[in-house]
């Protein structure tokens, strides 16, 4: 795997294409990441960028326990699932895959 475990909550990946700050990521089976799209699926979701990362390029992912502050627009306290564009909405998808509780309108507790 490419992934070094850094700060709690944190982890570093090398990226398969670009990733915005705040997307949510999947984990590939070559152990690099991409931003979720239709490539989501039940098991390969990770968390979100806590930073913009270049294609091929490594940077840090907000992984479960980690609170990932790039979001906007969330409401405190509640629960939010990836959807298949990889946004994040109140309401699940197909497949189910929650992202974590938001905690303030800009940051999200990273779960999956």
């Amino acid at each position: 795997i490419t992934g070094a475990t850094g700060a709690q909550g944190i982890s570093n990946f090398v990226a398969t294409g670009t990733i915005s700050n705040g997307a949510t990521v999947v984990i590939n089976t070559d152990g690099t990441i991409s931003a979720a799209n239709s490539n989501l699926t039940a098991e390969n979701y990770i968390g979100i960028a806590a930073e913009a990362i270049s294609d091929g390029s490594p940077g840090n992912i907000n992984v479960i326990g980690g609170v990932n502050s790039g979001q906007s627009s969330l409401t405190a306290g509640k629960r939010y699932y990836v959807q298949l564009d990889g946004s994040l909405a109140l309401t699940p998808a197909d497949p189910v895959v929650f992202a974590g509780t938001s905690v303030g309108t800009t940051k999200i507790i990273v779960k999956g």
